[in-house]
């Protein structure tokens, strides 16, 4: 059995020498960081236990040994670590130009490949649903006052209505009230109001007459208050009166900020911007179904820490929502891009053909 110390700059070329020393069936005995970079003990087969113990003064079971040495086997021989640091790095470049094709930040492409670029490239959707926050819960079901915001069209009073719908089923209809302070969209204000005699459940409007403290002073006793506003450009000074109405609420109220997904970069940025609220407490993706691509949405709350609280998918009432799951959100955004990507060829292959056999 030979036994040897591998010190290299990364665990890439470690492996690498590996390989070239002892070759594929090599076992990894030990790892770890030291001052120049990383260090392996190497063995050409796996000793016995008491060797090794007399070797290195370990201590544990065969069992579990045998475990972490089939585990650092496999991962000896995947692609990703199999691959030269120069065919690493160049497949690096490659997936660089792909999520900045797909609309993510320089910023967070720069946080996805910041461990170590070799160790991304069979890790990539894994490792962007761990930077994507998530509230991780449904937010109604904890009880509240939530002032739903976001742009004109982007689907609060559409979301409002899922919700609701969605608690009354599960708790009934004693404890739930919708106000809205959108008496500026007729079609938004007479969904909630069809809603509310559907469910059975109260409404509350804002007007000059009534205030927003006054509606929800009437609704003190409900468990959870579902609050539509208005979208009004950046510059309406009825904005101002709005968001500073839901601000002086303090922390009696959360508030979720409502984007469609196919919003491209600046429209999120100008949303956020728009209707920051002092107590936001999370992001809700809209109009799933419309989006081919939503890796904007998806890059702005990594850049901003803004955790998604839920995404609607559908007019179905109420089963088009889903609280946010950061792994189902990659997948699907990687599988619908890549489908849109097939289309097109397949099409541009058609159109190619259909020329090529033209007289």
């Amino acid at each position: 059995m030979t036994i040897k110390r591998i010190i290299a700059d990364n665990m890439s070329s470690a492996l690498g020498q590996v390989r070239q020393t002892l070759g594929p069936e090599a076992m990894i005995l030990s790892n770890r960081r030291v001052d120049d970079g990383v260090e392996l003990m190497v063995s050409d087969q796996l000793p016995e236990l008491t060797e090794l113990a007399d070797t290195h003064s370990l201590e544990g079971d065969l069992a579990q040994l045998r475990s972490e040495v089939a585990e650092l086997k496999a991962m000896l021989a995947s692609p990703a670590l199999r691959a030269s640091p120069k065919r690493a790095r160049g497949t690096s470049t490659r997936r660089h130009r792909q999520l900045s094709r797909l609309g993510f930040s320089r910023a967070v492409i720069e946080q996805l490949f910041a461990p170590d670029p070799a160790d991304l490239l069979d890790d990539m959707p894994s490792r962007l649903a761990r930077l994507l926050p998530t509230v991780g819960k449904d937010l109604i079901a904890t009880g509240g006052v939530f002032a739903f915001v976001g742009p004109t069209g982007s689907g609060k009073s559409t979301t409002i209505a899922k919700l609701a719908a969605s608690y009354v089923l599960a708790n009934g209809a004693d404890d739930i009230a919708l106000v809205t302070m959108d008496t500026f969209g007729v079609a938004a204000h007479e969904q909630l109001r069809a809603m509310s005699r559907i469910l059975k459940i109260p409404l509350q409007v804002v007007d000059r007459q009534h205030s927003l403290e006054r509606a929800l002073h009437d609704l003190r006793h409900k468990s959870v208050v579902l609050v539509d506003t208005a979208g009004f450009s950046r510059n309406d000074p009825r904005l101002q009166q709005q968001m500073a109405c839901i601000n002086g609420l303090g922390k009696r109220a959360k508030t979720l900020l409502v984007i469609p997904a196919n919003s491209p970069r600046l429209v999120v940025e100008t949303a956020y911007k728009t209707y920051r609220a002092k107590h936001l407490a999370g992001c809700v993706i809209s109009k799933l179904d419309d989006a081919i691509n939503f890796a904007a949405v998806l890059s702005f709350c990594i850049e901003g820490s803004i955790p998604l609280a839920y995404t609607t998918d559908g007019q179905d009432v109420p089963e088009a929502f889903t609280v946010a799951n950061s792994g189902v959100l990659v997948r699907r955004l990687l599988d619908t891009t890549r489908a849109a990507a097939r289309q097109r060829v397949l099409k541009r292959q058609q159109s190619d053909h259909a020329v090529a056999e033209k007289p």
